[in-house]
C-alpha cells in the first residue's frame, strides 16, 4: 500500500497553499497583463490544490483505517484482546446465563473475537445468530456462503472500512428507520402544506402577469413583498421543525454514500445457491432495490446542504426560502420518498446486516482453514468431535481432545484435579456447538452435532437455576458445585453437571 504521508504532509502542503494564495493577491495590485495572467493562474492553482489536498486527506484516512483493520486481524489471530476493538453488546435477559457461562459476549468473548460488523443492524444480526440456532436447512447455505466469501479478503476489508467511516458508526440508522417508517410531518398538516404551495405561486403569478402587462408593476411589487413577509413568518414559525428532520436526513445523507458503497459490494457478489444469494435478493428486489432508492434519497437530501455553505446560504438559500419556501418543498420531496419507499428501508438494512454477519464468520474460514465445517444433522443422536479445541485459546496453549456425548441414557465420566481443564473441555463443546448452529466453522478436525429443535433453547425445569447451553439439540446444564474438593465432572446423556475445577 502506498504511503500517503508525503502527499498530505500538513506543514509542507500548508506552506505551498499559503504561497499560492499570496501569489493570487497580486491579481488585485499587479501591473501589466503578464502579472494578471500569472496571478489568475496562481489563484486557480490554489483552488485546484485545495481540492486535491482534501482528496489526499480522505485517502490518508482510508489507508490509516485499512492499516488498523489489518492490525486487528493479526490481533485476532493471536487472541490479543487488548488490541482488538470491542463493540458493546448484551444478550437478552432470558439468554444471559448461557452467554455468561460460555463467554459469548464481553471482553475476551466469542463476539469480541468474531465481530467485524460496524452497523447496528449487523451487530444485532451476529448477536442473534450466536444465540438462536439456525434451521437445519439454513446452516448448509450459510456454510457455503462463508466458503464463497472467505477468499474475498479485499471485499470483506472494504466492507469493514466503509462501516468504520460512518460518522457515528451508524448510530443514527435506527432514528432514520423510525422516520422512514413513520408518518410524514408536512403531509399530515394540510393546513400548512397548501399555503406553502399557494403563497409562492401567487408571487410567481404576479411577476408573470406584470411581465405580460396584465397588471401594474406596482401591484406585482406589493404582491411579491407580501409573499416575502408571509414566507418569512412561516419560516420563523415552522422552519425549526423542518430543520430537525433535515438534520436527521443530512446526517444520514453523509452516511448514505458509505451505505451505498456497502450495498454496491453486496450487489457485486455473483449469483449462487447460498445464503448470500438470498441476502442479495432482499437488497436488490425489495422496493425496487436499495441502491437505486438510496441514490434517489441522496440526491434529494443534497438539497438540504445549501444552508451549510456560507456563500450559498446568502446568495442562493435565503432568496429561495423567502421567495418560494424552499425548505418546505424539499421536505415535501423527502416525504414523497418516505411514503413510497420508507417501508422497505428496514429490510434493506437487515440484508446489509446479514451480509456483515456472514463476512464476520467468513473470516474464520479464511484465518483457520484447518478447522471444519460441522455436520449438523437432524438424525444425529450424539455430540461427536475429533480433536476438539476451545476456539478462544491461542494455538500454542490449546489442547485438543476427542469427545463424544450421548446418545441419551449413556454416561460420560470426566475426572481430574483442579485446574486440569474439565470446565474448559465442556465449554469448548458448548462454544463449538454455538458456532456450528450459527453455520460457522468449528475448532475441530471433525464435528457431528444434531440440529436444534423447537424449544431447545428454553430452560429444563429439572435444571432450574443452572446455566444452560444448546448442545446437539438438547439442553445441557453447567452446574456449579461449591463443595470444596469436588473433582469429578459427569455427563449423563446430553445433560452435563460440572463441579468446579
Amino acid at each position: 500500500m502506498r504511503d500517503s504521508r508525503s502527499l498530505a504532509d500538513p506543514p509542507a502542503c500548508g506552506r505551498f497553499l499559503l504561497a499560492a494564495f499570496l501569489s493570487g493577491l497580486a491579481w488585485f495590485g499587479g501591473q501589466g497583463q503578464v502579472l494578471y495572467w500569472g496571478a489568475g493562474l496562481a489563484v486557480a492553482g490554489f483552488l485546484m490544490l485545495a481540492v486535491y489536498h482534501e482528496h489526499v486527506q480522505r485517502q490518508r484516512q482510508r489507508h490509516g483505517l485499512l492499516r488498523q483493520i489489518n492490525e486487528h486481524a493479526v490481533a485476532r489471530l493471536h487472541r490479543d484482546w487488548t488490541a482488538l476493538p470491542e463493540l458493546p453488546v448484551e444478550a437478552p435477559p432470558p439468554q444471559r446465563a448461557v452467554a455468561d457461562d460460555l463467554d459469548l459476549f464481553g471482553h475476551g468473548s466469542l463476539f469480541h473475537w468474531l465481530c467485524a460488523a460496524q452497523t447496528p443492524t449487523g451487530i444485532r444480526v451476529l448477536r442473534d445468530w450466536l444465540l438462536e440456532p439456525a434451521s437445519p436447512e439454513e446452516i448448509p447455505r450459510r456454510q457455503q456462503a462463508l466458503v464463497e466469501l472467505a477468499p474475498r479478503l479485499e471485499l470483506r476489508q472494504t466492507l469493514t472500512l466503509e462501516g468504520r467511516l460512518l460518522a457515528d458508526r451508524g448510530q443514527a440508522t435506527d432514528r432514520f428507520l423510525s422516520w422512514a417508517e413513520g408518518r410524514p410531518w408536512l403531509t399530515d398538516r394540510p393546513w400548512l402544506l397548501w399555503p406553502c404551495r399557494t403563497i409562492p405561486a401567487a408571487g410567481v403569478l404576479a411577476v408573470a402577469l406584470a411581465g405580460l402587462q396584465v397588471v401594474s408593476v406596482e401591484l406585482a411589487a406589493i404582491t411579491v413583498l407580501t409573499v416575502v413577509l408571509l414566507n418569512f413568518l412561516l419560516s420563523v414559525l415552522f422552519v425549526g421543525s423542518v430543520h430537525d428532520i433535515f438534520t436527521l436526513i443530512y446526517a444520514r445523507s453523509g452516511s448514505v454514500r458509505r451505505y451505498l458503497r456497502m450495498f454496491e459490494l453486496l450487489y457485486a457478489m455473483p449469483d449462487s445457491a447460498t445464503e448470500l444469494d438470498a441476502v442479495k435478493r432482499e437488497a436488490t428486489t425489495l422496493g425496487g432495490g436499495a441502491l437505486g432508492r438510496l441514490r434517489q434519497l441522496n440526491r434529494i437530501a443534497g438539497l438540504t446542504r445549501l444552508q451549510h455553505s456560507a456563500l450559498l446560504f446568502v446568495f442562493v438559500y435565503l432568496p429561495l426560502q423567502f421567495l418560494f419556501l424552499f425548505d418546505f418543498h424539499v421536505l415535501n420531496l423527502l416525504e414523497a420518498w418516505q411514503t413510497r419507499y420508507g417501508r422497505y428501508a428496514r429490510g434493506w438494512f437487515l440484508a446489509l446486516g446479514k451480509f456483515e454477519a456472514l463476512s464476520s464468520l467468513a473470516t474464520l474460514v479464511y484465518d483457520h482453514p484447518e478447522w471444519t465445517l460441522p455436520e449438523v444433522r437432524a438424525s444425529a443422536d450424539r455430540f461427536q468431535a475429533r480433536q476438539l479445541g476451545h476456539p478462544l485459546l491461542r494455538n500454542e496453549t490449546r489442547v485438543a481432545n476427542d469427545l463424544e456425548i450421548g446418545p441419551a441414557g449413556s454416561i460420560l465420566l470426566v475426572t481430574g484435579s483442579n485446574m486440569s481443564g474439565k470446565s474448559t473441555l465442556l465449554r469448548a463443546a458448548g462454544v463449538n456447538a454455538v458456532l456450528a448452529q450459527a453455520g460457522a466453522p468449528a475448532c475441530a478436525e471433525r464435528l457431528v452435532i444434531a440440529a436444534a429443535g423447537p424449544g431447545d433453547q428454553h430452560a429444563d425445569p429439572r435444571f432450574a437455576g443452572r446455566r444452560r447451553v444448546v448442545l446437539h439439540g438438547r439442553v445441557a446444564a453447567l452446574k456449579r458445585n461449591r463443595r470444596p474438593g469436588a473433582r469429578a465432572a459427569t455427563a449423563i446423556g446430553t445433560r452435563v453437571a460440572v463441579p468446579p475445577g
